[in-house]
């Protein structure tokens, strides 16, 4: 498949969410794995909807996810192809007016239904004489394209081969009475003479397929494969397991922007969530991308709709944060927390802490814990006065603690809480709990011996004695 052409077309009505942003991902992926070109398309032909700060949260949404575009094309700016598109339908005889208001065909519709009948539109305004009384009338057309009644067999990658009945379909109208061009019209013009040869989206347009398919034809364009995924669940409570609604761009349903600023969560672990989600393989956090890219197959994908869960999307958020390289995780760190970092062992504090942080806004968090030097700033607790009095002893014992071997695991800071339980006749929770709220104000955090070999013998002494 080495020369395929996927593409992303959003409008510009909104902010990315988390549905929209799969439709992405699967696009993308399936581009990269067979070294063709992926296409943002902005579908801004809706003027009193469309505008140019959503256009660029797109764009700003997908470069951060990693969703790099080869071109870029904005429906606003091709107009004149959509007009020739619809001379090329006239010209050909599969394009015509009609003028039925639409009070008169919701009327016509409940009619059919009522006799039994399929309630598709009953071609009227093909009858001369009805035509030309319309027109004596004033009204303005809208136009159809006309579809030819034969079956039609289309190959989904994801839902297999469906069946269409074009006898029970409605001809789908192309252009408003205002003259503006739809969907149908603009979609298909612009993948034709994009040479688009795969269309990924959302199983909302699975219906659109047949009636697209034969536009294909009729403009004279290859139909290219289509592959429609089930929609996410999660409704606007942000994934919930009991939501069962499909993601909203326009109820504001886990905007990309909400998840990057206000939930923590990282580009590659939405990025590998989403490239999962709905198949038969679930995301971890500590993938390799090239794999993922490289194994990814429409095969995979099962045909119920997945629920958005953000309880493991943070999980995987979690795992990626724990491998990010110390370099990488104190970008996550505010300047004035990165100040108090300076002169200590950044790196050995990211070896102790990478695996406590479930997002990047929580590696700031521990850098306050650990050199904020009062106990209002992180909350830290004195130890008992029997336990203090104990500590305080063991430290004479110990001497002065310069030593280089202080770091993460020295077994002399081992054997000092080793010492200090004995003495204290304390031990587990009872002596850890204690001494970690002492030192980070917390309860739970890397292990303490490695947390006391980074803070060093001075600052033990000053937050476990109370000398402070």
């Amino acid at each position: 498949m080495s020369g395929i052409l996927l593409r992303f077309a959003p409008s510009p009505t909104g902010y990315l969410h988390a549905g929209n942003a799969r439709v992405a991902v699967l696009n993308f992926l399936l581009a990269k794995q067979q070294g063709g070109a992926f296409w943002l398309r902005l579908d801004d032909t809706d003027r009193a909807r469309s505008e140019r700060r959503y256009e660029e949260a797109i764009e700003e949404d997908l470069a951060w996810l990693g969703v790099n575009w080869d071109a870029k094309v904005r429906q606003s700016e091709r107009l004149a192809l959509y007009e020739t598109a619809l001379e090329k339908l006239r010209a050909t005889d599969r394009l015509y007016p009609c003028f039925e208001t639409a009070e008169e065909l919701a009327l016509a519709r409940r009619l059919r239904l009522r006799a039994g009948s399929p309630p598709v539109y009953d071609r009227a305004s093909l009858d001369p004489e009805r035509r030309r009384a319309y027109e004596a009338e004033g009204r303005k057309p809208h136009w159809r394209f006309k579809l030819e009644h034969r079956p039609l067999v289309v190959r989904d990658l994801v839902r297999g081969e469906s069946r269409f009945d074009f006898a029970r379909t409605s001809d789908p109208v192309l252009v408003r009475e205002d003259g503006h061009p739809l969907f149908t019209l603009t979609s298909v013009t612009d993948d034709g003479e994009c040479g688009v040869s795969h269309i990924v989206r959302g199983e909302d347009h699975a219906t659109n397929s047949a009636v697209q398919a034969q536009l294909f034809e009729a403009l004279g364009y290859q139909v290219p494969s289509m592959a429609h995924v089930p929609l996410l669940r999660g409704g606007d409570k942000g994934g919930d397991k009991g939501g069962d609604s499909p993601l909203s761009k326009r109820g504001g349903s886990l905007s990309l922007r909400a998840l990057r600023e206000e939930g923590g969560i990282e580009a590659e672990a939405l990025l590998l969530y989403l490239a999962k989600l709905g198949t038969s393989k679930t995301a971890r956090g500590d993938e390799d991308w090239k794999a993922v890219v490289r194994e990814f197959s429409f095969a995979d994908f099962g045909r119920a709709s997945p629920m958005f869960d953000t309880g493991h999307l943070r999980e995987v958020n979690r795992r990626v944060v724990a491998k990010m390289g110390w370099e990488v995780a104190r970008e996550r760190a505010s300047d004035e927390e990165i100040r108090l970092l300076e002169g200590e062992d950044g790196e050995l504090f990211w070896r102790l802490f990478r695996e406590n942080c479930d997002d990047g806004s929580q590696v700031g968090n521990w850098v306050r814990r650990c050199f904020a030097e009062t106990c209002e700033t992180i909350g830290r607790e004195l130890p008992s006065e029997e336990v203090r009095v104990v500590v305080a002893k063991m430290l004479e014992k110990k001497g002065d603690g310069g030593k280089d071997e202080d770091k993460v695991g020295d077994q002399d800071w081992v054997q000092f809480l080793q010492d200090v339980g004995k003495e204290a006749k304390l031990g587990g929770r009872s002596l850890y709990i204690p001494m970690r709220k002492g030192l980070l104000g917390c309860e739970h955090g890397p292990e303490v011996a490695g947390v006391m070999g980074l803070l060093g013998e001075e600052r033990v002494r000053r937050r476990l004695c109370g000398s402070e």
